[in-house]
């Protein structure tokens, strides 16, 4: 996970980075000193996740985390004062660490957000004659740890940092990339039609040109320049 480290004391970031090099999953590519450059940071290189103080001149962190838009990291606010605990936690924060921070308060808390990062893990596998499998998944939406069932899902679509997944009954919307929900979706079940969509094999029912058609009316799914031969060869397969 990309980390960026956001305090206007240079010990306290010195501490976070070093606890941080002991992770091997963690890689801390900048450090502000004030929540405005931490702002811009957040904004230009997209991190996974941030460490926050939360008392800062100017600005704080608390403050900085209700402005944040276009891309929201996961985000572990970092204080020597217990007092904004609740409001953090109300901002839907991944983690709470007081200072002076343990490695192992640390740990606990980056192995939480490690789970949480894409929005989505796989379920428990179970063995099946010696063949792992799995029926289900854990998707994050609001804040809520929600378990979807793969034979629901009919379609997923790209949304910069976000997809929208399309289930039997209902839509939802939950923080992950396209890359991380294909390599938990079954690849018997999905294929990937262009750089927005996968699809269900079962759920197609036509293929119009370059237009796919399947059981979900409201979306028109153009097939993707560099996925169109290799769907056009399926697709008897599919069809039958």
């Amino acid at each position: 996970m990309k980390c960026i480290i956001i305090d206007d004391e240079p010990l306290a970031q010195e501490v976070i980075e070093k606890l941080a090099a002991k992770v091997p999953f963690l890689e801390v590519i900048k450090k502000a000193g004030n929540a405005i450059e931490g702002l811009q940071d957040i904004e230009n290189l997209k991190p996974d996740l941030v460490f926050m103080d939360i008392q800062m001149p100017t600005m704080s962190g608390i403050e900085l985390i209700k402005i944040l838009n276009n891309h929201r990291p996961q985000i572990i606010l970092t204080t020597a004062s217990p007092d904004h605990a609740l409001e953090g936690f109300e901002l839907d924060v991944a983690g709470y660490l007081l200072k002076p921070i343990s490695f192992e308060r640390f740990l606990k808390a980056v192995n939480k957000v490690n789970k949480l990062v894409n929005g989505i893990q796989p379920a428990r596998k179970q063995e099946v004659e010696g063949e792992p499998s799995a029926t289900h998944f854990w998707a994050k939406v609001n804040g809520k740890l929600l378990h979807i069932k793969f034979d629901d899902v009919l379609l997923v679509k790209g949304m910069k940092d976000y997809v929208q997944v399309f289930l039997k009954d209902r839509k939802i919307i939950t923080y992950l990339t396209m890359k991380r929900i294909l390599e938990i979706l079954p690849p018997q079940d999905f294929t990937r039609v262009s750089r927005s969509f996968i699809v269900r094999t079962s759920s197609i029912k036509g293929i119009d040109g370059n237009v796919l058609e399947t059981t979900v009316a409201d979306e028109e799914i153009i097939i993707g320049s560099t996925y169109r031969e290799s769907i056009k060869n399926e697709a008897n397969k599919w069809l039958k």
